[in-house]
């Protein structure tokens, strides 16, 4: 979902498309299913707090907060 351009910033990538121009609607990266716990993982410990989650579909449970990075990814990562 991230990779890292020559100028040691980070930018999410959706297929061969680099975001790499921030700021609007047409920098909206779709996340698979199967990570979307990752970048919730990944906004929680973003050191300049630069990732920022829109929701396609909220839950009928949705109050307005992410869940806790613990609590939402429970998997362990090496990165």
């Amino acid at each position: 979902m991230f990779t890292i351009l020559e100028d040691g910033i980070a930018y999410c990538v959706e297929g061969e498309l680099v975001f790499n121009d921030p700021g609007g609607p047409a920098e909206l990266a779709a996340v698979p299913r199967d990570l979307e716990e990752d970048v919730i993982h990944a906004a929680h410990d973003c050191p300049g707090e630069c990732i920022f989650i829109e929701f396609a579909e909220l839950p009928s449970d949705y109050d307005g907060v992410l869940p806790e990075a613990s609590t939402a990814n429970s998997k362990s990562s090496s990165s």
